[in-house]
């Protein structure tokens, strides 16, 4: 719902389309889906988004604490070879 990066706000796009596309956010809808249907409770939701955002931020930690590659290695990682 935000701009293309970090120096995009968005303001090329009207602010009530922004706030009609909010309203239909597939994770608002799902927690509102499963509270009214009472297959979890805030309390569970409020659990399952604090172990999320702990997750998050321990993988940033782990990934600032790493060495980067050289630059000559930067591709090693990201395709695999044909068999």
């Amino acid at each position: 719902m935000k701009g293309h990066g970090v120096y995009d706000k968005g303001d090329y796009r009207p602010k009530d389309e922004v706030a009609k596309w909010l309203e239909r956010d597939p994770i608002k809808v799902l927690k509102k889906n499963l509270l009214d249907h009472k297959l979890i409770t805030q309390a569970e939701i409020d659990e399952v988004e604090s172990a999320t955002q702990r997750e998050i931020e321990e993988a940033v930690e782990f990934a600032l604490q790493g060495t980067p590659l050289p630059f000559e290695q930067i591709k090693s990682f990201v395709y695999a070879e044909g068999q």
